[in-house]
């Protein structure tokens, strides 16, 4: 999304003037705020319309709500213990600042050289009525009050209608303003075998302890059979629910090169150069694969922890990746499978538990 402006003399001479773009990745990653003149761009004798500068691109740090806290220009400033020699670089903090637990700005401790457009969940200020009014797509939201301005287009009986974020904004945010997270979860199955399914239910998931590396894979699909650890021999389902409205996506497209990442591994270590799975003999495959798969797997965990995001769903599948930070936000509701029985018999205290059989 761009922002333009024209006849305002004080940029460009009034040129159409591209003034902000949001920089994306697989959310929003900031803002690019240089003033692109489009009735004036440069030369494209080498290919190049505009000059890149230092200082003119925003970048917000947020939590797991979406909440931005801080901004950081693309800029480094240079630190010195002498005044002479460099001896480090910090960012150069933009703004910052903290929320009451509506999203009221904390009087004293908010700091912002910037006017950044985007603050609590990650929504749009609307700075002509008050710093601390957001829009979204469905509501006009008053954190001082903690209440919208419009009646919830998802009307539910048993709250009001101006209510939000289901009365806890510390759990759950709204990107949209029609839908607290965690307001319509959705199923999911992880199947495993009966000691872990019996270790799940008692303790929790633990992507720490995963084949994963440091992720717990779901699937939607109670049918689909390839999901969690050592799937293959597998006799347990783990049903449970986890909230999608906010998820992240990792295309096909990143999976399919994070794999093609791995047979280059494999054909590294084995020195072949085969260019996909199905050119490998059939007696070496599945070693390929096993390859394959962990170098894609790692790097999809590595993805996920530089991204900070907590739950993503795998594109053109019915796959759903949880890291460590977003596994406490998955219910789960009952185990099946025809190894659920041998699992609750193996739980410390199995007879408080005859619920959790199949049934």
């Amino acid at each position: 999304m761009s922002i333009y402006t024209r006849g305002d003399n004080s940029v460009n001479t009034g040129h159409l003037t591209q003034i902000e773009t949001d920089i994306y990745g697989s959310s929003r990653l900031g803002i690019d705020e240089s003033k692109k003149d489009l009735e004036e761009a440069g030369t494209t004798d080498n290919g190049v319309l505009f000059n890149f500068q230092r200082g003119e691109k925003v970048y917000e740090l947020g939590n797991h709500l979406g909440n931005v806290l801080s901004t950081i220009g693309d800029a480094k400033l240079p630190g010195s213990s002498n005044g002479n020699e460099i001896v480090d670089y910090t960012p150069k903090v933009q703004s910052a600042g903290d929320y009451y637990p509506f999203g009221m700005q904390e009087p004293g401790r908010t700091f912002s050289s910037v006017g950044y457009r985007y603050g609590f969940n990650g929504q749009e200020h609307d700075r002509e009525i008050n710093e601390n009014i957001t829009t979204a797509l469905f509501w006009e939201y008053d954190s001082r009050i903690g209440r919208r301005w419009n009646i919830d287009p998802k009307q539910k009986d048993w709250e009001s209608p101006y209510l939000c974020f289901g009365g806890n904004p510390i759990l759950f945010s709204d990107l949209n303003g029609d839908k607290a997270g965690n307001g319509d979860p959705t199923p999911v199955y992880h199947r495993t075998s009966s000691a872990n399914a019996a270790s799940i239910k008692e303790n929790g998931f633990d992507p720490g302890k995963s084949n994963r590396n440091a992720f717990t894979y779901f699937t939607t699909d109670l049918n689909e059979k390839g999901i969690g650890k050592q799937a293959a021999n597998a006799n347990t389902v783990v049903e449970a629910t986890v909230d999608l409205s906010n998820a992240k996506t990792i295309t096909k497209q990143q999976m399919s090169g994070w794999f093609n990442d791995g047979l280059s591994a494999a054909n590294k270590q084995f020195n072949t150069k085969y260019s996909s799975i199905s050119q490998v003999p059939e007696a070496l495959k599945s070693t390929y694969q096993s390859i394959a798969d962990g170098v894609r797997y790692t790097k999809l965990a590595d993805f996920m922890i530089n991204d900070g995001g907590s739950v993503y769903q795998i594109g053109g599948t019915k796959s759903v990746a949880v890291s460590e930070a977003g596994i406490s936000g998955v219910n789960i509701t009952r185990l099946s499978g025809s190894g659920a029985a041998e699992a609750i018999q193996g739980m410390s205290r199995p007879a408080l538990m005859v619920n959790w059989q199949q049934h």
